[in-house]
């Protein structure tokens, strides 16, 4: 059954409408998650329209960060990378406002809390709404810590991701998805993220869990990294986020950049097509 409208019956908010969209067609999101700045920030904002470009139906921004504990050694380096440039979050909303010129499609930032802390909660996500962030994913706030915050997020109609992990039990998991909204971000594996060889089986028993609570779609993400894992994934969720398989593109390629926009373009049309087969 397609996903209605929110309670107020309206779609304030382009993962909202997004979803709904996706599932009236029967169709499944790609995500696509790029670390911004990486390799500089120009290159960046041409690996983020090639990525719309191939197929992808969300996009998720890494904002970088010295201590990125949830990422693996691909994304670390891609921050490392992206903080030798000296980018800052300024930057990162110069990216998402470029990118508002010419494309609608929903926008998500994933910062872990310390730059938001600096920069200013309610400032950031005022901010981040107004040149047209659409949602949030903060790796290291968990729900209880995040719960004082959401009231100011949801005020500019900022939607905060929150996750399921294999570790997440069941009365736990209900309190989660009795808040959450835009789409629940499916952790596959319990560790970092990285290209991986094997879906994980633990995707199914999550999924369960979340179709017994909520009708908010279910994203896979950490360890897709061939479109025949997220073919296999689609069996249980409403998508897949696809992150280092495409990071890892950019570091093989950080000698010939002007051939990156392309490589990263196809590369996503390859789980496009899968995900459409």
């Amino acid at each position: 059954m397609p996903a209605s409208k929110n309670e107020r019956g309206i779609m304030h908010n382009r993962l909202e409408e997004r979803f709904y969209q996706l599932q009236l067609h029967g169709a499944k999101a790609l995500a696509v998650f790029l670390m911004g700045g990486d390799p500089d920030l120009e290159t960046s904002l041409k690996l983020l329209r090639a990525s719309l470009e191939g197929g992808a139906d969300i996009l998720e921004i890494g904002v970088p960060f010295s201590d990125p504990l949830a990422d693996g050694p691909v994304i670390q380096k891609a921050s490392q990378r992206a903080r030798a440039n000296q980018t800052t979050i300024e930057d990162i909303f110069y990216l998402v406002r470029e990118l508002r010129k010419e494309h609608d499609a929903p926008v998500v930032l994933l910062s872990y809390w310390n730059p938001i802390y600096q920069y200013g909660p309610e400032q950031f996500f005022q901010q981040a709404k107004k040149i047209g962030v659409d949602g949030l994913v903060i790796p290291d706030l968990p729900y209880e810590e995040k719960r004082p915050f959401r009231p100011a997020a949801e005020a500019c109609g900022m939607i905060l991701i929150d996750f399921m992990t294999p570790l997440t039990g069941e009365e736990r998991a209900h309190k989660i998805l009795q808040q959450a909204a835009g789409f629940i971000y499916c952790v596959t594996v319990s560790g970092v993220t990285g290209v991986r060889d094997q879906l994980a089986e633990t995707l199914e028993k999550s999924a369960a869990i979340v179709r017994n609570a909520t009708r908010v779609p279910l994203l896979a993400g950490f360890g897709i990294s061939s479109p025949s894992q997220a073919r296999q994934a689609m069996q249980w969720t409403e998508g897949v986020i696809v992150g280092s398989a495409l990071v890892q593109e950019v570091e093989n390629h950080l000698e010939k950049r002007e051939a990156l926009p392309e490589r990263i373009r196809e590369q996503v049309r390859g789980f496009r097509r899968a995900l459409d087969s």
